[in-house]
């Protein structure tokens, strides 16, 4: 039998419909902020006349001087209320101008910027009270007037924001907060529950309300968290449909592992403009990142590429007592190896570097945060060998990471003896003095750029990794006679995010600036990881090292810059296009489309850690290597662009020139500055005098 049909209750579909109609008004992200100014506008002017009128009813009862005759009588004006109005509607618009508290969500941020309030009033109300005081002669007035006027101005401008905040809990269901924000946590598990609570006790500064929790696989039962419901939601409809029905404004994720498995609902958060964070505190754990606790999601986050995570407890206990020098120590690499090797804390770590500035920074740093860490600050030039003789005696260091190199593409393309001098060349002076001072191992740092070169830099960088390589074989074959046969690796991986002059940073002040994002080609792909994670694989392999490796590490997928342009244009909060456009400016020389870790005649070998790869490159002669490094330095010293170019075809076969008409010829054989052979073979003679 059927149940009698429900009487439907009037108040309630009344209250419903108000409901409706109230969301439908406020629902929007952004309501336009002109409306919004214009309440305010009026709000101010309707204080300022409550203002007056009862500060000239108390300066009538007080000295019996009726306010508005006494302005007609010293001024003239026929109509003073009227001209009041106008005046203050004049002020109120600059006002307001000055301090636009008109913008952002009024919904939820009831009290943002509250020092704007304060000084918006103030300002109005010092203004106006010293035109009255000046026109009425009546001082009394003015500083009546002033009190009132801004009281008045401050609870009108803010008890509208607080109405409108309670008419949108009203109409969501939610029990009335200040300034809080209807938030959902995604994952259901134990650090769910700690973020709740992190959020409900120590973090209320966040200003998050937490709707409830959501989760992909359907519960037994209907279950929920610390009172909050979880909401079951198999695919992104359905997402997107809680997401409207609660009018959520913002997302956490309660670790990165969830995030990296719900990249498709973060991609739809980050189109509707939901802000987007993640519980940091399982990176915290394994020193991988210094942001707080709970950080809003980084562009790095979100680029679809699994995060590396290292066990760091062996790595600390192989260099606990190790002297360690870092060569271009205050880089974007250099420094967070610094870094991660200041937690692990070994004996000594020696940074050397050439730029004053930055090293004069990441000192005041290491002393703040490692007051306990025991560093040296050396000023230098990998180019000059008298200089790393200084640091060799001094520290005897035990391990070398060799961070140090010019690595912009374009810039290098153009001063191509410069890029040999400190590429090339300064790796060679320290290859040399790690050999002679009995260092036990040196990292050099190479780039993806390294395989099939395209670009000046790319080809120095293979030549680098050439020079240790062929150096390590050397010393196994005893072809060259050391007291300490140090162990010399190489570490090849590609872009790292917000390193410095890389893309993000690029893109970042681009949007700062208002657009538009210039990527140089719509097709251009590039591999990615983030700064501590590179630093930390640098630390790894040299753990897994015994002598002469090429470790690549493995960076996921290609990236398109493209899309990755177009994320962040989303994650900033505006539409790729619309607000924000993005330009192609075509390749740069020496650019290409995609790069590669590995090159075709390179065999690919594992290693104990899943992350890195060994690659077996061609054997090279240390001999050989060694003539053409002194040609090079000959070459960079006259200046001779031509011969150092021709020289890195000549010893890299596989660099071929893009977007260069000039080093191309090199490669058709229309222009030969020089004989190699005939250079090589003089070089020869000379080497035992150098």
């Amino acid at each position: 039998v059927c149940p009698p049909p429900r009487k439907t209750n009037l108040k309630s579909l009344v209250i419903v419909k108000i409901k409706e109609f109230l969301r439908k008004c406020l629902g929007s992200r952004y309501v336009n902020y002109r409306f919004i100014a214009l309440i305010d506008l009026l709000l101010s002017v309707i204080a300022s006349l409550s203002a007056v009128f009862m500060a000239s009813y108390a300066l009538l009862t007080f000295t019996g001087v009726y306010f508005h005759q006494s302005v007609i009588e010293y001024t003239g004006i026929a109509h003073p209320t009227l001209s009041f109005i106008i005046l203050s509607l004049g002020i109120s618009m600059l006002a307001l101008l000055l301090f636009p508290v008109y913008k952002g969500i009024i919904r939820i941020r009831t009290f943002s910027n509250g020092f704007n309030y304060l000084w918006l009033s103030l300002s109005k109300s010092v203004v106006l009270a010293l035109v009255l005081g000046v026109l009425s002669r009546e001082w009394l007035l003015g500083v009546l007037y002033f009190i009132l006027d801004m009281l008045f101005t401050l609870f009108f401008l803010i008890g509208f924001r607080a109405i409108v905040q309670a008419i949108w809990c009203f109409i969501n269901g939610a029990s009335f907060s200040v300034n809080r924000t209807p938030a959902l946590i995604f994952g259901v598990n134990d650090r769910s529950s700690q973020l709740a609570d992190k959020l409900s006790n120590s973090y209320q500064g966040k200003g998050f309300y937490v709707v409830g929790f959501v989760e992909t696989e359907q519960p037994t039962k209907s279950m929920t968290i610390g009172g909050k419901p979880i909401f079951y939601t198999p695919d992104t409809t359905s997402f997107s449909a809680l997401l409207d029905k609660y009018h959520i404004s913002a997302l956490l994720f309660s670790g990165y592992d969830v995030l990296h498995e719900n990249a498709v609902y973060a991609s739809i958060c980050i189109d509707r403009k939901i802000r987007l964070f993640v519980d940091q505190e399982p990176r915290r754990i394994l020193n991988v990142d210094s942001r707080p606790p709970i950080g809003e999601i980084q562009i790095e986050d979100i680029l679809g590429r699994e995060a590396i995570f290292l066990n760091m407890k062996p790595i600390s206990e192989a260099l606990c007592d190790k002297t360690i020098l870092v060569t271009g120590a205050t880089g974007s690499i250099g420094s967070e190896i610094v870094r991660q090797l200041a937690r692990l804390e070994p004996q000594l770590i020696v940074l050397f570097d050439i730029a004053e500035t930055p090293m004069h920074e990441l000192r005041l740093e290491l002393q703040r945060d490692y007051p306990n860490g025991h560093f040296a600050f050396f000023m230098g030039d990998i180019r000059n060998p008298q200089r790393l003789d200084f640091v060799m005696r001094k520290f005897h260091p035990d391990k070398v990471f060799h961070a140090a190199a010019y690595k912009h593409v374009p810039l290098m393309e153009e001063n191509p003896c410069e890029a040999v001098a400190t590429n090339i060349i300064g790796t060679f002076n320290i290859a040399s003095k790690c050999l002679e001072y009995g260092v036990d191992q040196m990292v050099m740092l190479s780039t993806d750029k390294a395989v099939n070169p395209s670009s000046v830099m790319g080809a120095t960088k293979r030549f680098c990794e050439m020079i240790v390589q062929s150096l390590d074989l050397a010393i196994k074959r005893g072809e060259v006679q050391t007291t300490v046969p140090t162990r010399f690796a190489t570490t090849r991986f590609g872009n790292v995010l917000n390193s410095a002059g890389s893309v993000i940073p690029t893109f970042k002040g681009q949007l700062q600036r208002g657009g538009p994002l210039t990527v140089t080609d719509p097709r251009i792909e590039r591999y990615f990881m983030t700064i501590p994670e590179a630093s930390q694989l640098v630390l790894e392999a040299s753990m897994l090292s015994h002598g002469g490796e090429v470790f690549v590490f493995d960076m996921g997928d290609l990236v398109k810059i493209a899309d990755l342009a177009e994320r962040m244009i989303r994650l900033a909060g505006y539409e790729p296009g619309k607000d924000i456009k993005i330009v192609y400016t075509g390749l740069r020389p020496g650019e290409k489309l995609y790069e590669e870790t590995i090159h075709d005649k390179e065999k690919d070998l594992p290693t104990a850690h899943n992350k890195i790869h060994i690659v077996q490159t061609r054997e090279e002669s240390f001999e050989r290597i060694h003539q053409m490094v002194l040609l090079f330095k000959r070459l960079a010293r006259q200046g001779d662009v031509n011969g150092v170019v021709y020289l890195l075809k000549k010893a890299i076969p596989e660099y071929k020139s893009l977007n260069s008409e000039l080093f191309a010829s090199f490669e058709r054989g229309e222009h030969i500055p020089f004989d190699l052979e005939e250079e090589l073979s003089k070089v020869a003679a000379e080497l035992p005098q150098s």
